[in-house]
């Protein structure tokens, strides 16, 4: 692999295309699954009457920003559920940062 690919050592990085020995054999770049965030990343517990806009705009994220950082695929949220976020709180300063209910 490292010979085909005329790499000197065992790294690799994310979206680098590889060729694979062997007859029949494709380049195939492989997509990173999840977006690293470019920020620092802490979480937040969903309380009752939550939703991923009223979150987004606390945090001052975008709701595609939120379900792509937290992988999902609709805009259901549940109490208890720990969601990642980035960035600081615009909400008032009363509101804690993350808290469980």
């Amino acid at each position: 692999m490292k010979s085909a690919n005329q790499l000197t050592s065992d790294m690799i990085h994310v979206g680098q295309t590889l060729t694979v020995p062997g007859e029949g054999a494709e380049n195939i770049p492989i997509p990173s699954p999840t977006p690293e965030p470019t920020e620092a990343t802490s979480t937040y517990t969903v309380k009752s009457g939550d939703s991923l806009s009223k979150i987004a705009k606390d945090y001052g994220m975008s709701v595609q920003q939120l379900k792509d950082l937290n992988n999902l695929t609709s805009d259901n949220i549940y109490v208890g559920q720990t969601l990642k976020i980035t960035g600081e709180s615009k909400a008032p300063a009363t509101t804690p940062k993350t808290y469980t209910v």
